[in-house]
């Protein structure tokens, strides 16, 4: 499993659960871990608490937000999802269940501080996860 996601283009964060097509697929990719099971090679899987974090840039500008059902947070291409669901376009209208960072160049990583699990990106577009008690 990656520990860091190296990536350039516009990327999109959020629970698997709601990126895959089907259950059936979600059963295949092992409810996220293996999504190259269905044809996406290039993510970083990270196992999250079920809050609900803001994504902040490097000056404190809310860049999105996620929740997540599952746990599960994955980092990849939003190209890539389209390529495997050019269904999931239909879905965009509902922002605060994943994070879309346009023309991000750099490294995504997760990093434990205090205990608590975050979502780094360093790059072009520096961002972190915030909590509402932070």
């Amino acid at each position: 499993m990656k520990r860091k996601l190296e990536v350039k283009g516009t990327i999109i964060i959020g629970d698997p659960c709601e990126l895959v097509k089907s259950e059936e697929d979600w059963q295949l990719c092992k409810w996220g871990e293996h999504l190259e099971k269905i044809g996406l090679k290039n993510f970083l899987y990270i196992e999250f608490e079920e809050d609900a974090p803001n994504i902040v840039d490097s000056n404190g500008n809310k860049l999105g937000s996620f929740c997540t059902d599952s746990a599960v947070i994955v980092v990849l291409l939003l190209d890539d999802l389209l390529n495997y669901n050019p269904n999931f376009n239909e879905h965009i209208a509902y922002p605060q269940n994943w994070t879309i960072i346009k023309d991000f160049c750099g490294t995504v990583k997760p990093k434990t501080i205090a205990g608590v699990k975050h979502i780094i990106g360093e790059g072009n577009i520096s961002f972190h996860t915030v909590f509402e008690e932070e």
